[in-house]
């Protein structure tokens, strides 16, 4: 069953970039709970939350809700910064909605919530201690990162070593794993619904000279993994335009980052028990290239 994942707008949009540090709060008894109304200044019947780091929130909590299904997983590599999905089955995806967490007299709200034709799931981000707190008061397995990949390499180069003025110069990126190492995937997409694919960024300089950076931003977008077995390649391109302009003939200088995420191979990622076998990884390069 597919869920539909969505991102709490107003004061919490953009919560699930960041740590949740709560505050401190003996209101409400440990559970999940509906979030009726969010306010900025206290009032009878609210309690004090925390919405990623902003603070000086109160919100009105609703009924209790029945915890079905919990998993927590790392967001990060340093496995400093978790993931709460707290699900339950429902009757429509009328019934779900924004939510509250409150654990150990710590009370959070969720970043964003997702919803099914018979499932409802919240998501709270956690620091590590409060997921430490969550693993040990609920019995739920807390899946952390370990590296993945170490020993892939990419290799950055431009498609031309010279361009006539006016053709569009291309970065090639070329992934390679050594053959006596593990098998791995790859992730191609999830930053390309937008002006450029963002899993590329650029600094440029012309003749020494910097070139003034582009600035565009992305809407996420879809994502796979590719296999790359032992001794495999894999290459990914795009041109370097939506960056800088690269237009008038001179000598290019470009500083090269490829991100990505890494998983071991015959893994299935957004699994329920595969979200701690994710390993971020950015790898970087420099290349030169003249437009006459």
């Amino acid at each position: 069953m597919r869920i539909q994942r969505r991102h709490v707008l107003g004061i919490v949009i953009g919560c699930m970039a960041l740590p949740s540090f709560a505050f401190a709060t003996q209101a409400l008894r440990d559970g999940v709970f509906v979030l009726r109304a969010s306010h900025t200044q206290s009032r009878p019947g609210t309690v004090e939350i925390s919405f990623g780091r902003l603070r000086g929130q109160w919100a009105q909590p609703g009924r209790m809700l029945r915890r079905d299904k919990v998993l927590l997983y790392a967001r990060n590599n340093a496995n400093t910064e978790y993931a709460l999905d707290v699900r339950r089955n429902v009757r429509s995806a009328s019934e779900c909605g924004q939510g509250l967490l409150s654990l150990g007299g710590r009370t959070v709200a969720s970043g964003s919530y997702g919803s099914g034709p018979t499932e409802c799931s919240l998501f709270f981000e956690l620091d590590r201690a409060f997921a430490d707190e969550a693993a040990r008061r609920w019995n739920v397995r807390r899946q952390d990162r370990s590296p993945v990949g170490e020993r892939a390499t990419a290799d950055f180069a431009p498609s031309r070593a010279r361009y006539a003025r006016g053709e569009a110069v291309e970065i090639v990126v070329t992934l390679r794993n050594p053959a006596d190492a593990p098998a791995i995937q790859w992730q191609r997409g999830g930053r390309q619904r937008g002006p450029r694919d963002n899993q590329f960024s650029f600094r440029i300089r012309r003749d020494g000279q910097p070139v003034t950076p582009i600035e565009a931003f992305d809407f996420g977008g879809l994502a796979g993994f590719i296999a790359l077995p032992p001794g495999g390649t894999a290459e990914v391109r795009t041109p370097v335009a939506p960056w800088g302009d690269v237009s008038l003939p001179g000598r290019y200088e470009v500083e090269c980052t490829y991100e990505t995420v890494l998983v071991p191979g015959g893994v299935q990622p957004w699994t329920d028990d595969a979200y701690g076998s994710m390993w971020d990884r950015t790898f970087t390069g420099r290349v030169t290239f003249e437009v006459r």
